[in-house]
């Protein structure tokens, strides 16, 4: 918490430490926050199949994409996966400029 919260590029007085260091993921296995020179990161390793779910809906990922871990949950949920962000304020507004996930044994 205290690593997320000595931004650079996001008050987190002004923005809900929450909006970044998302509840639904913090049960993972490691967090990781990248402060870096034109934003910061934030990594989640080790989420089950469910949270990637989570994390791919609410990062606006293709449907087919969704689509296809939702049908294939079952043969999915063996893995562990890592999901990261980088994200900063511009104006006032909190932006996600990229994100990215993989599974692993």
């Amino acid at each position: 918490m205290a690593k997320i919260a000595c931004s650079a590029h996001v008050d987190f007085t002004e923005i809900g430490i929450d909006r970044v260091l998302w509840p639904e993921l913090r049960d993972c296995r490691v967090i990781v926050v990248a402060n870096k020179q034109k934003n910061d990161a934030v990594y989640f390793s080790g989420i089950n199949v469910h949270q990637l779910l989570f994390f791919l809906k609410r990062m606006n990922y293709p449907g087919e994409f969704i689509s296809f871990v939702e049908e294939n949950r079952s043969m999915l949920d063996h893995l562990k996966y890592d999901v990261g962000l980088d994200y900063r304020v511009e104006g006032e507004v909190l932006q996600f400029l990229k994100s990215a996930y993989y599974g692993h044994f």
